[in-house]
C-alpha cells in the first residue's frame, strides 16, 4: 500500500468534511489509510486517542447554527467531574433553541429546549451551555451526590476563578421550566454546595456524613496548634471537638513529596491531641460515613 501523500500545511486535524471540500482535498485523500472518521463528516490522523473532550472540539462544526454542546458534554468541556460512566461516554449532547429540532445523528443526543443569551459560553472554540445551565441539565442523568459534587466544582475559586456563583446556580434552578427531571435533586443538593472541596471524592464524603447527620464540618479550613502554629489544611475540620477528617485519593499514594507532607501533617496533628480518621480511595464512602458517625457519637459529638 502506498504511503499517502502528506496533507497540504494549510490543513490542520481535525477537520470537517466540509473544511476538507473547502481546501480542494479530493474526497478519496479523505478515505486514506492516514485518516479515520471518529464521527460521520470529521477526520482526524488515524490513532488519535479518543476522548469525548476531543471529540467534541473536532465535531462543533458540524451542530446546527445556535445550537450548544450541553449536559455531560459541556460538563466535560468545562472539566466539571463525573462519574466514570460519563465522562467515558462517546455520544455529544446537543442544545438546539426550541423551536427547532433537535439534532439527530449517530453519535449524538439530541435536545430541542429554550435558550436564553445568558446561558451560552464558549470553551476551546466550541458553543457550550451556561455553567449554571449545565449544572441543571445534569440533573437529567446525576444523583443528589453527584450533582454536589459538580457543584462544589463550579463553586472552586482556589488557583482560578469560580466557574459560577451560588446565586447563579439558584437562579437557573428558579428558571427551570415546570416539570424538569431533577429539580427535586438540584433543589436538595444546592444548599448543601461548598467551593472550599478539593475534589469529587472529597464532595462525595461530605455528601454522605450530612446524610447521616454530621453537618458542621468545615472544609479545608487552615488548622493551628494550641500554640497557634500552622499544621496545615485539613479536609474536613471539627474545630471544638478536635477531630480531622482527611480523604486521600491515590495521588497521596504515588505521589511520593504529598505522600510525605501527609505523613508530616498527620504527625503534627495527633502530637497536638486530635482525633485523625483517615479516609481512603478504596473506602466505601457511605460505609465509612456510618462509621466516622459512630465515633463521633462516642465522643459525644452527636
Amino acid at each position: 500500500m502506498r504511503t499517502p501523500r502528506p496533507l497540504p500545511p494549510s490543513v490542520r486535524l481535525p477537520l470537517t468534511v466540509r473544511r476538507a471540500r473547502v481546501a480542494g482535498l479530493p474526497a478519496g485523500r479523505l478515505r486514506r489509510a492516514d485518516l479515520e472518521a471518529p464521527l460521520r463528516g470529521v477526520r482526524w490522523r488515524r490513532g488519535t486517542p479518543r476522548t469525548p473532550r476531543d471529540l467534541a472540539i473536532a465535531a462543533a462544526p458540524l451542530i446546527p447554527e445556535g445550537a450548544v454542546f450541553s449536559h455531560q458534554t459541556a460538563a466535560i468541556l468545562y472539566g466539571i467531574p463525573l462519574p466514570a460512566r460519563l465522562e467515558r461516554s462517546e455520544v455529544l449532547h446537543v442544545t438546539t433553541p426550541a423551536p427547532a429540532r433537535a439534532k439527530q445523528a449517530r453519535g449524538f443526543a439530541g435536545h430541542s429546549r429554550r435558550l436564553d443569551p445568558h446561558e451560552r459560553r464558549t470553551v476551546s472554540g466550541a458553543p457550550v451551555t451556561s455553567p449554571a445551565r449545565t449544572w441543571c441539565d445534569l440533573a437529567a442523568s446525576l444523583g443528589t451526590a453527584d450533582l454536589v459534587a459538580a457543584g462544589d466544582h463550579l463553586l472552586r475559586d482556589r488557583e482560578r476563578p469560580a466557574l459560577a456563583t451560588r446565586s447563579e446556580l439558584a437562579d437557573a434552578l428558579a428558571g427551570l421550566p415546570r416539570g424538569t427531571v431533577g429539580v427535586r435533586r438540584l433543589r436538595e443538593a444546592l444548599p448543601l454546595l461548598d467551593g472550599g472541596s478539593d475534589s469529587r471524592k472529597e464532595s462525595l464524603l461530605r455528601y454522605e456524613l450530612v446524610t447521616v447527620g454530621i453537618t458542621w464540618l468545615h472544609v479545608n479550613p487552615t488548622v493551628h496548634d494550641r500554640r497557634g502554629r500552622r499544621i496545615g489544611r485539613v479536609d474536613l475540620v471539627d474545630e471544638l471537638r478536635r477531630t480531622a477528617i482527611e480523604y486521600e485519593g491515590d495521588q497521596h499514594r504515588t505521589d511520593p513529596a504529598q505522600w510525605r507532607r501527609d505523613v508530616e501533617r498527620h504527625r503534627r496533628l495527633m502530637a497536638d491531641g486530635w482525633l485523625l480518621i483517615r479516609v481512603t480511595a478504596s473506602d466505601d464512602l457511605r460505609v465509612m460515613a456510618r462509621e466516622i458517625a459512630r465515633i463521633l457519637a462516642a465522643r459525644g459529638a452527636l
